[in-house]
């Protein structure tokens, strides 16, 4: 039997652990941080690959300016590795979205444990579970469904994923703030060193959350209200032009959150004990 444990690596490796069973032993364990790193870096060398080979073959690129993602990789064999490339970034991202949760329930009962008064916060971290998990396949989809083939289809998974990333970066950033304020009241039940990254790391998301609504905002709802065709550029090359570098700030803002996971899971390890059922 596998089980998934996040813990630090001296209570992982003790054999007193109430893991660490006469029969159990760890397959493996390493930094939780590893996940969300794996998605950024997965994104970036996805993209580099895309928009190189994009340049090599001299695909098009929607006739404007500066293009939209997607259409820097809508032909083999930069297609193949768009879908590929997105496709394990999803499954990175529900590794971190996960994880996440786990780690801020762990938290939120620490405090209660502790004897914080007036703990919520669970149905919030919930919220934040449901709208990452809910955004990551679209990412995929999005991806898998280009814009040579099905433009529509495409279109429709990008207006799914941006509003559910939208609402899990407010969601947890809301989330974190309210740890923030608990432990700022509470400073003996928090680290000192702990307590400075997560100052840093709701510092940086509420940042993050602004720059992603105005951007978001440019290149979906005002935008596309702008164009006079979603599909074919021809008839507003500058509007689409300008939808696209939004697009791109949008995306990286989303890297950019997702990178502050190396604040939020600190020393939390991920930990895979194998054991045998009685």
């Amino acid at each position: 039997m596998a089980v998934a444990k996040r813990q630090p690596k001296s209570e992982a490796a003790s054999p007193s652990s109430p893991l660490m069973a006469p029969t159990s032993s760890v397959t493996l364990s390493f930094p939780s941080r590893f996940f969300p790193v794996a998605g950024v870096g997965t994104f970036i060398i996805t993209m580099v690959l895309c928009i190189g080979l994009n340049r090599y073959y001299e695909h098009p690129i929607g006739g404007i300016y500066w293009p939209y993602i997607s259409d820097t990789a809508k032909l083999p064999p930069e297609q193949a590795i768009f879908g590929f490339g997105m496709t394990i970034t999803c499954v990175w991202i529900i590794a971190s979205v996960t994880l996440h949760y786990g780690k801020v329930k762990r938290d939120l009962e620490q405090l209660q444990r502790k004897g914080v008064a007036n703990v919520s916060g669970h149905k919030r971290n919930i919220s934040a579970l449901v709208a990452g998990l809910g955004a990551a396949p679209f990412l995929g989809l999005l991806a898998v469904y280009d814009t040579e083939r099905t433009p529509g289809l495409h279109l429709l998974f990008v207006l799914f994923f941006f509003p559910l990333v939208l609402g899990f970066t407010f969601t947890t950033t809301s989330m974190l703030g309210y740890m923030l304020h608990k432990y700022e009241t509470h400073k003996d039940a928090v680290k000192a060193s702990e307590l400075a990254e997560l100052r840093r790391s709701v510092r940086a998301k509420r940042l993050i959350c602004v720059f992603l609504t105005v951007c978001v905002s440019l290149y979906l709802p005002i935008g596309m209200a702008m164009v006079t065709d979603w599909y074919e550029y021809s008839n507003d090359k500058a509007v689409h032009t300008f939808r696209a570098v939004f697009q791109h700030l949008s995306v990286l803002c989303i890297v950019l959150f997702f990178g502050t996971f190396w604040w939020d899971f600190g020393s939390i390890r991920m930990t895979v004990v194998q054991s045998v059922e009685n």
